[in-house]
């Protein structure tokens, strides 16, 4: 996979798609909402276009719940009883491509994005799974999560070094990809997502 963002081009490992026939017994499923308290876990799932898609949480102890995210990308879920850090997957109703994230917390924001996906595929790699992102949340549990946030912080600094400039011309310099808050409406973080060419 390569992203190229103008004259920014960031070479990707490809991950492989693959489906996941459930997480066991411990695995439950919540709709998604809109959240009033701050207890939830909440964010949007973008290419630059908002997408609906299922998504599915799965906690350090193998404990997982799945929602759904509206047309507009916007997601809400109660995930208080995942053990923390929580490994994200989005499934796009649109095409059936896979977007992965990364949640340090059971609640605030956390967005699913190519960029989270990116980052987490790395951090993956470079923690010794040559699977990717696919094959860390295929084998969640059995990981050692410390090293993978460890590893989730550098690159996503790797990654800001390198679109520094671009984010600066976005006047989103200081945008933390995964825990920012936005909109999917062509204006703000998602100019830079909507500049993203991905090639698979």
């Amino acid at each position: 996979m390569k992203i190229n963002l103008g004259i920014v081009s960031i070479a990707l490992s490809l991950v492989t798609i693959l489906s996941l026939s459930g997480c066991g017994d411990s695995s439950s499923s919540s709709g998604i909402g809109i959240d009033l308290t701050g207890t939830n876990l909440t964010g949007t799932v973008a290419t630059g276009e908002g997408a609906s898609a299922e998504i599915s949480f799965v906690g350090a102890q193998g404990n997982s719940l799945s929602g759904h995210s509206i047309s507009s990308g916007v997601y809400t879920i109660d995930a208080t009883s995942l053990t923390q850090p929580i490994m994200v997957r989005a499934t796009l109703d649109r095409d059936g491509s896979i977007l992965y994230s990364f949640a340090e917390s059971s609640t605030g924001t956390v967005n699913i994005t190519p960029l989270t996906s990116f980052v987490v595929d790395q951090a993956a790699q470079a923690s010794g799974l040559s699977g990717g992102a696919a094959q860390l949340f295929q084998t969640y549990e059995t990981v050692n999560t410390s090293n993978i946030t460890t590893q989730i912080d550098t690159q996503t600094d790797e990654l800001d070094t390198v679109l520094a400039t671009q984010m600066g011309e976005d006047n989103v310099a200081s945008f933390d990809h995964f825990n920012s808050e936005f909109t999917a409406d062509h204006t703000g973080y998602d100019v830079l997502l909507d500049n993203l060419d991905i090639v698979i």
